[in-house]
């Protein structure tokens, strides 16, 4: 009998410890927002519908890892906001480069700034990717930006992985300015 006891007292102790150190929800807050330094991609960003490609990403992964709503319009909460940085790679397949995404994310808790991180992807388009489009590429990197958010949001301590490597000025003009 003693043992049963002991066993109901650790389970209610780790559910306490559980709830208590459970992380409210976190959403990403729509429309995912560019940086002026995105204008010379403009066309990629819109052609690819880049805002609503990675809201889709990022929101689903925090749904998913939060058990929350994914995505809100509000600043109420906790929420986390994207800008989107730099968008580079020439247009085509992976025979014309790699293509990446870099963002600045800042975790909000109504309205005031907890913490932020900058972060980049880029991808060479995996196994197919000769035959992918540059919005292929981008989904790639939207889903990998989706999965270390989401870790990000739920781990202070997480440092999202990001390449040393600075988007190359022509890699980031579009391929007409670059060849003047």
């Amino acid at each position: 009998m003693k043992h049963v006891h002991r066993l109901v007292a650790a389970m209610a102790v780790s559910l306490s410890a559980a709830a208590a150190g459970a992380a409210t929800p976190v959403a990403l807050l729509t429309p995912v927002a560019f940086a002026p330094t995105t204008d010379p991609r403009a066309e990629v960003r819109d052609d690819c519908k880049l805002g609503d490609m990675l809201a889709h990403h990022v929101g689903d992964a925090l749904r998913r890892a939060n058990k929350g709503p994914g995505t809100t319009d509000s600043m109420q909460g906790d929420v986390l906001k994207v800008t989107v940085t730099t968008i580079w790679g020439a247009r085509g397949n992976n025979w014309t480069g790699p293509k990446g995404l870099g963002l600045d994310a800042v975790l909000l808790h109504d309205g005031v700034v907890v913490r932020s991180t900058s972060l980049h992807r880029t991808t060479m388009g995996g196994f197919w990717g000769a035959f992918k489009g540059i919005c292929g590429f981008m989904e790639r990197d939207s889903v990998s930006i989706g999965r270390d958010l989401a870790r990000w949001s739920r781990d202070p301590k997480f440092v999202p992985p990001s390449e040393d490597a600075v988007a190359p000025e022509a890699a980031s003009a579009p391929a007409s300015e670059a060849a003047n």
